[in-house]
């Protein structure tokens, strides 16, 4: 299977994983061979998150945060996954400059969590 072994990225994994597990199971596919690992754009962007930089997890202040073009207001799917791999691939770029946000949210004062 052309996804077997891929470990998918969303925003939202829970409902993701549902939808395509779902959706899949109405084609036929019972098994597509995903990772059991799903990684969220929202839990990537906790740290930025925790430091204060951005207000909410939403895709919308992730993508504002770090300039990228809001998905429009009438979701699709085609959009929202191209958003989400933008950011995915944004942050990821981020973290690998050394986004100084990571000392603050990893490293800093813990008591308010």
């Amino acid at each position: 299977m052309f996804v077997s072994g891929c470990v998918p990225v969303c925003h939202n994994p829970s409902f993701d994983r549902a939808f395509i597990t779902l959706a899949a199971a109405t084609q036929g596919v019972l098994d597509l061979e995903l990772d059991y690992h799903w990684i969220g754009t929202e839990s990537l962007a906790w740290p930025l998150y925790r430091a204060g930089a951005i207000p909410k997890l939403s895709l919308g202040e992730i993508c504002r945060f770090l300039g990228i073009p809001p998905e429009p207001a009438v979701h699709g799917a085609s959009n929202g996954a191209a958003t989400c791999r933008d950011v995915y691939l944004r942050l990821i770029d981020y973290y690998g400059q050394g986004g100084n946000v990571l000392t603050y949210a990893f490293l800093g004062d813990r008591s308010s969590t």
